[in-house]
């Protein structure tokens, strides 16, 4: 049944963009227009065919008004290149993405063709992001978070790094990542309210040292110098407070609570001994109630 419903969703969908939205666009029947053409187009509901007109300028170049002001990417609306990208990044190969869109969304997208996508599109999102102007965040609280882990890399990507395994050889390549989003208040019970859609993410494969920099100048464009109050949240690993003490010096710095009760707990460990009974109460409750780190 769901296959069935999406099959006619596509043909709806196709309809709409062959006869209905090149009016509404205004790229129905083009300047210099020579006719016609058929292709299929991977949107939300599956395979859509869509005809469209195209124009040829004076090098005898062929382009088509109409995926243009759709803004079709790699052969996708950008609501189902969206979606390829988001389960991209969500999984851990770009196997298993093609494999969760079949299975949750119905599409038959391959792993080659999520990569393609995700490099399409990320590409996109470096013009963008470097061509922003600055905020003026006024008044406001800038949240900045940072933190380092591990992905997985093909063997000629890690030749020569040093890693865990056995024979020291690595799996993983060390990779930054940051995040800076605004909040302008708080909820009832004094939580902070992220600000909708104000996330934007950095990330580098280089060294803490480049990392710092590439993190404030995304903060800066965010409003970093006109902000009320800067928040620097991190793990409390000596690379990143060393980062922020260099980068973001006026910034205040918060360990993130689950490192916090890790601390708390070796903290705790110290005084009363591991194998205390009332060890693990006084880690969920007393600590927790009090918030004492």
């Amino acid at each position: 049944m769901k296959t069935a419903a999406l099959r006619d969703a596509a043909r709806i969908l196709g309809k709409f963009y062959t006869e209905i939205l090149p009016r509404v666009l205004g790229v129905g029947r083009p300047d210099g227009g020579h006719g016609t053409r058929t292709r299929t187009v991977l949107s939300t509901v599956g395979p859509v065919e869509i005809t469209r007109a195209y124009v040829v300028n004076g090098d005898g170049e062929r382009s088509f008004p109409l995926d243009d002001a759709i803004g079709l990417v790699g052969g996708c609306t950008p609501a189902a290149a969206g979606l390829a990208c988001w389960a991209g990044a969500q999984s851990a190969s770009y196997d298993l993405a093609g494999a969760a869109l079949s299975r949750l969304a119905g599409l038959a997208v391959p792993g080659r063709r999520v990569q393609r996508l995700v490099n399409l599109c990320a590409e996109d999102a470096a013009a963008w992001a470097a061509k922003r102007k600055r905020e003026d965040h006024a008044g406001g609280i800038l949240n900045i978070q940072a933190d380092m882990t591990g992905i997985p890399m093909r063997k000629e990507a890690l030749a020569g790094r040093r890693g865990q395994q056995p024979d020291g050889s690595a799996k993983t390549a060390q990779v930054y990542l940051g995040c800076v989003f605004t909040q302008h208040g708080c909820d009832p019970e004094g939580h902070p309210i992220r600000d909708h859609e104000s996330t934007t993410s950095v990330s580098s494969l280089d060294s803490i040292d480049q990392f710092g920099p590439l993190l404030r100048r995304e903060a800066l464009r965010r409003g970093m110098g006109t902000a009320g109050q800067v928040v620097l949240l991190i793990d409390g690993a000596a690379g990143l407070e060393h980062m922020g003490r260099d980068c973001f010096k006026e910034a205040t710095q918060i360990v993130d609570f689950f490192h916090a009760m890790e601390h708390a707990g070796t903290v705790l460990e110290a005084l009363i001994g591991k194998d205390h009974p009332d060890s693990k109460a006084r880690l969920t409750s007393e600590v927790i109630r009090q918030r004492v780190f």
